[in-house]
């Protein structure tokens, strides 16, 4: 298991059974990774010139591989979700309450995890839009907004588990 902060080693220790404790510590992992891929980008380059007119189409072409990047840790976190969790199902019968509290944690999660599939599909639609890529403040406030939504939307999962 990996090197976990306290406060989450003690939410494990709650685990019903070691499948469930390796379930919520790779989604612990996984969601500290992309929290921490999606972090603050630097945007002082792209506060240039206003009166360049190729100062737009400069900014999409920086700003590709950061917006391929953060589809990529968005969809590695969501592959993973969608790999490990159980099934979604009712929680067996004769299940004691903190078995029936971690199917019912794992089904929020599902749920999150389908919702967070539309937003990034959402948000690869917005960024081939052309009236974003031709505007780079435009196609800033999209990046950065996305990317806090996101963040926000993982540590609330996090906070679920």
């Amino acid at each position: 298991m990996p090197d976990l902060p306290e406060a989450l080693e003690e939410v494990l220790l709650l685990a019903p059974d070691s499948e469930d404790k390796e379930r919520l510590a790779l989604l612990f992992t996984e969601s500290a990774v992309a929290i921490d891929a999606l972090g603050t980008l630097d945007l002082s380059a792209y506060e240039i010139d206003e009166d360049d007119p190729s100062a737009d189409l400069e900014a999409w072409e920086h700003l590709a591989p950061v917006i391929g990047r953060t589809i990529q840790t968005v969809n590695g976190l969501l592959e993973t979700l969608r790999q490990k969790l159980p099934p979604d199902g009712p929680a067996p019968e004769g299940a004691d309450p903190q078995e029936r509290a971690m199917q019912e944690a794992f089904r929020r999660i599902r749920r999150l995890e389908s919702t967070l599939q539309e937003e990034v599909t959402r948000f690869g639609q917005t960024m081939r839009d052309p009236s974003v890529m031709a505007d780079r403040w435009n196609l800033l406030d999209h990046l950065q907004a996305f990317r806090g939504r996101f963040r926000n939307a993982i540590a609330d999962m996090v906070h679920m588990a």
